[in-house]
């Protein structure tokens, strides 16, 4: 991988994260369809993304939606479950063992959101994923700004 391949895909995992805060940021705490839209009105803005762009990262989105529900279910059962063995005799190997399927439980749900950030960038062109890197840039100073004045 080159190296500025290798920055660019890494300005993008990270800028759609920052991008997402930045949204929350300016229109306050946000969950759901209607915070969702926002966030893909302000990407298709900034990044000049065309009509048909916005609908392909929409239809990623829905698609991996109800797996990382399910997944992020199956996060919380196991968690719970690990609360109660800590509370019980449960030996040590025993939570060691089931903290080991969280982690891999955690591990399919960073899997899953690289894959869809990796499908929202297959649909970005070289100048897009230029822009977005220096959306990143751009939100990763004012976040630091931000955190300055705690």
């Amino acid at each position: 991988m080159s190296l500025n391949f290798g920055l660019i895909l890494g300005a993008l995992i990270v800028g759609f994260g920052a991008m997402n805060s930045a949204v929350a940021k300016d229109h306050g705490r946000h969950k759901g369809h209607k915070g969702g839209e926002r966030h893909m009105d302000m990407m298709a803005e900034e990044l000049g993304l065309s009509k048909d762009q916005v609908e392909k990262m929409k239809t990623a989105k829905r698609e991996s939606r109800k797996q990382m529900k399910s997944l992020k279910s199956e996060l919380h059962e196991l968690k719970s479950k690990l609360m109660n063995m800590m509370a019980s005799e449960s030996t040590k190997e025993q939570l060691k063992e089931w903290h080991s399927k969280i982690r891999d439980q955690k591990n399919k749900l960073e899997d899953l959101r690289f894959s869809q950030m990796l499908s929202m960038r297959d649909l970005l062109t070289p100048e897009q994923r230029k822009k977005m890197a220096g959306l990143h840039s751009k939100m990763h100073n004012d976040m630091d700004d931000d955190s300055d004045e705690d």
